[in-house]
């Protein structure tokens, strides 16, 4: 939706969720999150804040500028 010159975008889903204050323990580097965040911020002018809940699904909220 658009409103006072800015865009909002969000994505919710009712899945597993995961803890945002602690890293997936895993082998591989999942940037996917980190470099969305970057790259919303740096080059669209943007915020994006990520919310979850274990066992209660996640939403994504990305806020950019409507003249960018």
């Amino acid at each position: 939706r658009e409103k006072d010159g800015k865009i909002f975008i969000s994505v919710k889903d009712d899945g597993v969720g995961f803890d945002v204050t602690k890293p997936k323990e895993t082998k591989r580097k999942h940037l996917g999150i980190e470099n969305t965040k970057f790259r919303i911020e740096k080059i669209c002018n943007g915020t994006m804040d990520v919310k979850s809940i274990v066992n209660a699904g996640t939403e994504v909220l990305i806020t950019i500028p409507s003249n960018n």
